[in-house]
């Protein structure tokens, strides 16, 4: 039986992860930055190297050292902001890894501009130099959600499936032109 298919409508449990986001919370971030060496010299780390090397490359461009905007904040003074929590639990579990000093920013939302100074953010314009859009998995509970699936990829179809309130005009004019394509299963969702 599948508990998440059946009771959740296939979505992450948002209690789940705010009780384990707070636990987290609950444990003194110098126990995490005492760890940081230790994972780093770890035999998992050493024999997988290349290609973390490969994925921290791919997420984060900066090729060299680049000054921070002004309004960068320390690690040290990173508190739950009012609105838009799941940035800051997501963000957090990374950074107590480091020097409480360090200064680092952070846009929420769907950035859809390049960022002046380099910034964590939840996705990255794929045009340009974006080395300054650093990528950190953020909104964790909304967009990693992985499903078990019972059909085998080659039993799948071939086929775009999507639903949108198709709001934005790019968005909409690929409706017009898609919406009764054959390839294409997407339909308007509106609530």
């Amino acid at each position: 039986m599948n508990f998440k298919r059946i009771f959740l409508r296939n979505k992450n449990n948002k209690i789940y992860y705010y009780i384990k986001a707070i636990l987290r919370e609950l444990v003194p971030d110098s126990l995490f930055q005492a760890q940081l060496t230790k994972r780093l010299d770890s035999t998992y780390y050493r024999k997988n190297a290349t290609y973390i090397d490969d994925r921290v490359n791919y997420y984060n461009k900066l090729e060299r050292l680049e000054p921070l905007d002004q309004d960068a904040m320390e690690i040290g003074k990173y508190r739950v902001p009012e609105r838009i929590r799941v940035y800051y639990f997501d963000s957090k579990e990374y950074l107590r890894f480091f020097n409480p000093k360090l200064r680092f920013s952070i846009l929420p939302g769907d950035i859809i501009h390049i960022p002046s100074h380099p910034t964590l953010l939840k996705s990255r314009p794929i045009h340009g130099n974006n080395s300054n859009a650093i990528v950190l998995n953020l909104d964790k509970a909304r967009h990693f959600n992985f499903l078990q699936d019972d059909v085998s990829f080659d039993k799948k179809i071939d086929m775009l499936v999507g639903r949108s309130g198709f709001g934005q005009i790019h968005r909409s004019r690929f409706y017009q032109l898609y919406y009764d394509h054959p390839l294409c299963n997407i339909k308007k969702a509106n609530r």
